[in-house]
């Protein structure tokens, strides 16, 4: 998610040895949604989690989860 937690627990599995990448969940795509509802992924938590896995060198992706999050 590019939070504390799983940075370090990236960090040390990648020093451990192990083959890591990062991934976050796009849950909405609408931004006045983000406004009301704070605790949603925002697009600077995106970015955030994407320049942690640049800064370990592991691969990262985003998954939209859009459609079955408002479904759900």
């Amino acid at each position: 998610s590019g939070g504390v937690d799983s940075t370090v627990a990236a960090y040390l599995m990648k020093q451990a040895g192990c083959r890591c990448m990062g991934a976050t969940m796009r849950l909405y795509q609408n931004e006045d949604l983000a406004e009301r509802v704070p605790h949603l992924l925002l697009g600077e938590d995106v970015e955030d989690a994407a320049e942690v896995a640049f800064q370990l060198d592991i691969p990262f992706e985003v998954v939209n989860y859009t459609e079955e999050f408002r479904e759900k």
